[in-house]
């Protein structure tokens, strides 16, 4: 298990025993090296989430597992939303159903200098003897490709690969950057 992949998310497999990075809310318990929502044939109202900055333009893969514990009926699910904390747009959503023991699952979305919610919410029907958690979350900065943009500090676009289509190859430049110090 990892506590972090990507500097700016933490806390991914939950080895601390608590919910430390973490916002949280409802049936949901942090513990035994991963988090458990919908404990006790609780009502399924648990949510957890954590805050990440982006870059933009930056391609970035949040993934983990999700587990379905105890041998009771019932489905049991988690939503996933990636979320705009500036515009409070759903970037990237995702319904994880835990059909027996542990399935990875992976998000790919597309960060824009903003700062994004990862965000979990048990939406399980009513229950019996299963839950759903999660363990191993981590966010992964894909590699960058031939057309990237070029950012300033500030993350906006200095030189966009969509307007200089076709001058893809060995692009330099020089520019002054104050904010950069």
């Amino acid at each position: 298990d990892q506590t972090t992949t990507y500097s700016n998310f933490n806390n991914g497999n939950f080895n601390t025993g608590n919910f430390n990075f973490w916002t949280h809310s409802g049936n949901v318990v942090a513990g035994g090296n991963f988090v458990a929502f919908n404990g006790s044939d609780a009502t399924p109202n648990g949510v957890i989430s954590q805050s990440i900055s982006t870059v933009n333009g930056q391609s970035y893969t949040f993934g983990g597992d999700v587990i379905r514990i105890g041998g009771g009926a019932g489905t049991v699910q988690l939503k996933l939303d990636v979320i705009d904390n500036v515009t409070s747009a759903v970037i990237a959503t995702q319904t994880l159903t835990a059909v027996s023991g542990t399935a990875a699952f992976s998000q790919s979305f597309t960060g824009n200098g903003n700062d994004f919610t990862i965000k979990f919410t048990d939406i399980s029907a009513a229950t019996v003897n299963v839950d759903i958690g999660l363990d191993n979350l981590a966010l992964t900065p894909n590699p960058t490709t031939v057309g990237t943009n070029y950012l300033n500090s500030a993350s906006a676009i200095i030189w966009d690969t969509t307007t200089n289509a076709g001058y893809n190859n060995n692009i330099a430049g020089i520019a002054r950057d104050d904010a950069s110090g």
